[in-house]
C-alpha cells in the first residue's frame, strides 16, 4: 500500500502503548491541503495506527 501526502509540516511519533496482549502507536501526519470551498490552504492529519505484537521485532528505524 501507497500512501502520498504533499506538503507535510510536521510528522509526530506518540509514545508506545502498552495494552494486556499487545501494544499500540500512533504516527501522526500535519500537513497543507488546499480547500476548494474557501480557497485557502489548511491543515490535515493522517494518523496511521500499528498494532505490535512483539516489541522487539518492531522497531522504530530512521534513516538519514
Amino acid at each position: 500500500m501507497e500512501i502520498n501526502l504533499h506538503n507535510v509540516i510536521k510528522i509526530e511519533v506518540k509514545p508506545i502503548n502498552n495494552l494486556k496482549s499487545f501494544s499500540t502507536r500512533d504516527i501522526v501526519f500535519h500537513y497543507e491541503d488546499y480547500c476548494k470551498e474557501t480557497n485557502k490552504d489548511i491543515i490535515n492529519e493522517f494518523t496511521v495506527n500499528a498494532f505490535i505484537h512483539d516489541k522487539k521485532v518492531a522497531k522504530l528505524i530512521y534513516s538519514k
